[in-house]
């Protein structure tokens, strides 16, 4: 059974340190001794005892100040103190003793029974503190393991969170956009559609045009000069088309050789066709390609709003037959909707030139 502390015993005479350690040779915890108070700091320096028996009257470093002193340590400040005195009749020295931090007296000469007694007491619960101290520290141990774990698992659950919320924000982005040119699908395009007739009903005043745009001849590219050639067709196409716009405009893939692009504020018919033009004067340079230098042309087909629309899907379906009037016509060339689809479709070879 391994020891429940120490006990210091300190006095002067070498007699009364043998006939306590007599008294408790065989116990269940060490005695040391301490002839003076400067050898009983030192030895306070250097250990922690469970109980000490101090004598009272010593010379040089008495027994007050060398009480004092114990109190004064920061490890030695709460380790009880028993005093042993010879004399019974030193009330003032005994308060002045309490003071100083004694927690009981033992007269001497020493009763066996009293002493054993009153150092098992004051040797068992200093063993209950260190025990207590022992659990506390297992449990404060065990409290911040479970925080760090806690901590941990927070980590893990914002990760995940992160993770899962960039992999929504990508099924999200890719389930309104086209995978190939990165523009907005047709679904995207009908919500911006409609959101501007949900302007009309703030200002009445309040206008705006769809375009429908076709490339002339995809299939021939794409059998001519394979499906590769035809990806960066279109998305070449998507970029020039991004570029003639203004900004504020939604420039959408419906799928195919299709596109639609959404003229935001769009008043009059003049004002769609200079837009129009500037998006056909895009498509006079060719299409640098490693593999072919390649004439690509566009037919247009466009809607302005009128009150006739109750719906995105009809303006777009008339932006999509003028279209299919202007491709009819020759291609390469524009055509308004109805009621302006008595102007005849303009080719782009009747376009001034733009930079």
């Amino acid at each position: 059974m391994s020891p429940k502390g120490a006990v210091l015993v300190v006095d002067d005479r070498r007699e009364n340190l043998v006939a306590i350690g007599a008294v408790l040779e065989g116990s269940n915890y060490s005695v040391m001794t301490a002839a003076s108070g400067g050898e009983a700091l030192k030895r306070l320096a250097d250990q922690d005892f469970a109980l000490i028996l101090l004598d009272l009257h010593m010379p040089i470093l008495n027994g007050l100040d060398t009480a004092r002193l114990i109190r004064e340590r920061p490890r030695s400040k709460d380790t009880p103190i028993i005093f042993l005195t010879a004399y019974d009749r030193e009330q003032d020295l005994i308060y002045e003793a309490y003071d100083r931090g004694a927690v009981d007296f033992i007269q001497q000469p020493i009763n066996p029974k009293v002493l054993k007694s009153k150092v098992d007491i004051f040797v068992e619960f200093f063993h209950q503190k260190q025990e207590l101290r022992k659990i506390r520290d297992q449990l404060e141990s065990e409290v911040q393991r479970q925080i760090s774990a806690v901590a941990r698992t927070n980590e893990e659950l914002k990760r995940e969170i992160a993770i899962r919320e960039k992999v929504e924000q990508r099924l999200l982005h890719e389930s309104a956009h086209d995978a190939l040119t990165g523009l907005p699908n047709r679904t995207l395009f009908l919500r911006a559609t409609m959101r501007c007739f949900q302007g009309l009903k703030r200002d009445d005043s309040y206008r705006f045009a769809v375009l429908f745009v076709d490339i002339d001849n995809f299939k021939r590219i794409n059998d001519h000069h394979g499906h590769s050639v035809g990806d960066d067709v279109l998305i070449e196409t998507s970029h020039r088309l991004e570029y003639a716009v203004r900004p504020g405009d939604n420039v959408s893939r419906f799928g195919g050789d299709e596109f639609a692009i959404l003229l935001d504020r769009v008043s009059d018919a003049a004002t769609a066709e200079v837009i129009t033009k500037r998006i056909m004067a895009q498509f006079e340079k060719p299409f640098l390609h490693e593999k072919a230098n390649l004439r690509v042309t566009i037919s247009i087909g466009i809607s302005l709003f009128s009150s006739d629309f109750e719906t995105p899907e009809e303006m777009v379906r008339s932006a999509d037959a003028a279209m299919y009037v202007a491709k009819n016509t020759g291609k390469s060339c524009y055509s308004f909707a109805q009621p302006q689809q008595s102007n005849p479709p303009t080719p782009a070879t009747d376009l001034p030139a733009q930079p």
